[in-house]
């Protein structure tokens, strides 16, 4: 008997089994693990790029913030600078008492004359921008005004430490601001610097803008949606077991006639996201600075806010303890 003979187009059948192809439960099945495993791709890409999304937004509102922070810090620390001779004021800010009775908003403060016979300032402070409650736009009715003055020194002095207003003006070191020193000035308490911060909308946005008297003005901080202040005046300074600092606004020193007692500012920003749609659920309504609150429109509940606080002491003011 003779054995079969396959030639080399004829398979056995154990070959044929394992060349078939998949059945369609098997399709089905590959299919719905496929889709599973490409969803958590799809879900898990989708979370990250949120989340990097929020990061981003977040870390643009901080330095933004930081900045802001950083310049009214400095600028407050340099208010009521005695300059290098040592010529006091008597307080760290222009406030209504610096204008006449029956002053309009666009009264400005005195303009005397350099030792060089040139007008003192470029931009001089107004009275609606004297330092004081609210004041802003926008409807938040928490935008307060700040208005800074301090003594200029020689810039041409070795020793000099404050000779620029909070734009850099001055820092040139010119002819003019030399005149404008306290070295030079005819009256010494005349030589003055001043430095405005407040916030006005620019194409829409809220920027915390800086006048300086020097410099003119200057955007700081963009997406700056309120900002407060508050005044601390120590009660009973001399005995630290009672001493207590209290805090007030601008327009509660102004009643009390405090000003001179000044001696530490609290800061509070309400910064805002650039971006309108930063958030898929709708934010807080409010949100509360240092004694007040601000109610967002419902427009505005999209994006991200967050609140910035410090406090400053004002080092050329009282000593006193804060406590």
């Amino acid at each position: 008997m003779k054995t079969p003979q396959f030639t080399k187009h004829q398979k056995t059948s154990l070959e044929l089994q394992f060349q078939r192809g998949l059945s369609l439960v098997e399709l089905l099945i590959a299919m719905v693990i496929g889709i599973f495993l490409v969803g958590g791709l799809i879900t898990n890409f989708v979370s990250t790029k949120g989340s990097d999304k929020m990061r981003n937004i977040s870390s643009e509102m901080d330095s933004s913030a930081q900045t802001a922070m950083n310049i009214l810090r400095q600028a407050i620390t340099h208010a009521a600078y005695p300059s290098i001779n040592n010529i006091e004021l008597e307080k760290s800010f222009v406030t209504k008492k610096d204008f006449p009775n029956g002053s309009s908003d666009n009264t400005r403060i005195e303009n005397p004359n350099c030792s060089d016979g040139v007008a003192r300032d470029i931009t001089r402070p107004r009275y609606k921008f004297r330092t004081r409650d609210g004041g802003g736009s926008g409807g938040n009715g928490i935008r307060d005004l700040l208005t800074i003055v301090s003594l200029a020194d020689n810039p041409l002095d070795p020793d000099a430490l404050v000779y620029y207003d909070c734009t850099g003006g001055g820092m040139t070191r010119n002819a003019h601001d030399v005149a404008c020193s306290t070295d030079n000035m005819p009256n010494k308490r005349e030589a003055k610097i001043f430095s405005t911060f407040r916030v006005k909308n620019t194409a829409g946005t809220p920027t915390l803008y800086c006048d300086g008297s020097r410099g003119g003005g200057q955007p700081i901080a963009d997406n700056v949606y309120a900002i407060q202040y508050l005044y601390g005046v120590t009660k009973d300074p001399q005995d630290k077991d009672i001493a207590k600092t209290i805090y007030k606004g601008a327009n509660a020193i102004d009643d009390a006639d405090e000003w001179g007692l000044v001696n530490s500012v609290q800061i509070a920003l309400l910064m805002q996201s650039a971006e309108e749609n930063a958030t898929t659920q709708a934010s807080e309504s409010q949100y509360r600075l240092l004694n007040r609150n601000i109610n967002i429109p419902s427009g505005g509940r999209h994006r991200l806010y967050r609140v910035y606080t410090t406090t400053v002491n004002l080092e050329n003011m009282n000593k006193a303890p804060l406590l």
